[in-house]
């Protein structure tokens, strides 16, 4: 098993990044207005992206459908866990350079 595998496996779905679900929202603190406006432009997030990166981002986060398994994904699209996990890299990259 070679480490980025490894890195794979230590997730409990799979998944190399954690998903944040741990996070605890802080009822005192002040909504973001930018965070709101980001609910509406969910339709538009995976412009520009591959086909590929589209199908790994929107199972992964649960976009248009439920959160899927790497495994799944895996299944559904016929890729490795590494070409699955460059996908998710570059898939966020890109929605992140369009974000700041």
């Amino acid at each position: 098993m070679t480490k980025i595998d490894a890195a794979w496996e230590e997730q409990e779905d799979g998944w190399p990044y954690p998903d944040g679900a741990d996070d605890v929202a802080d009822p005192s603190s002040e909504i973001d207005e930018d965070l709101m406006d980001l609910h509406h432009a969910l339709g538009h997030l995976l412009d520009g992206l591959t086909p590929l990166e589209k199908a790994v981002i929107a199972g992964r986060y649960g976009i248009g459908g439920p959160e899927l398994t790497v495994k799944q994904i895996r299944d559904r699209t016929g890729c490795t866990h590494t070409q699955l996990r460059e996908a998710l890299g570059s898939g966020l990259g890109k929605i992140r350079g369009r974000l700041c």
